[in-house]
């Protein structure tokens, strides 16, 4: 019969079998007993950025505040993709893809609004 190897946790105080109540980090054993370790890892801290940096605008939000508006106001008016594309140098595969996506849509930004 195997040998049961006995571990005390360093936080219950309590001498238990290794094999079935620690958790194994690599080829170490932890030094809390799973219950006390799943408690302790509650109160670990996370880091968390205060101050993120803003996120930039991508796709169709990137564009010119005067581009958006031209692209949307030619769709509206019946204006095919291809000739769109054509007038504004964006690829029509692109104009397709924002358009069955529905991301042809202006967010204004005060900023934008003062120029």
């Amino acid at each position: 019969m195997a040998d049961v190897v006995l571990k005390t946790c360093k936080e219950c105080k309590q001498e238990l079998p290794r094999d079935a109540n620690f958790y194994k980090a690599g080829k170490y054993w932890q030094s809390r007993c799973k219950p006390c370790h799943n408690k302790s890892r509650k109160s670990y801290k996370r880091w968390v950025n205060p101050n993120p940096p803003p996120k930039k605008p991508r796709a169709f939000q990137a564009l010119s505040f005067e581009t958006r508006c031209s692209v949307i106001k030619k769709i509206n008016d019946g204006v095919d993709l291809k000739d769109i594309s054509r007038d504004h140098d964006i690829k029509y595969e692109t104009l397709k893809r924002w358009k069955r996506d529905d991301k042809l849509i202006i967010k204004i930004d005060t900023k934008e609004l003062s120029q």
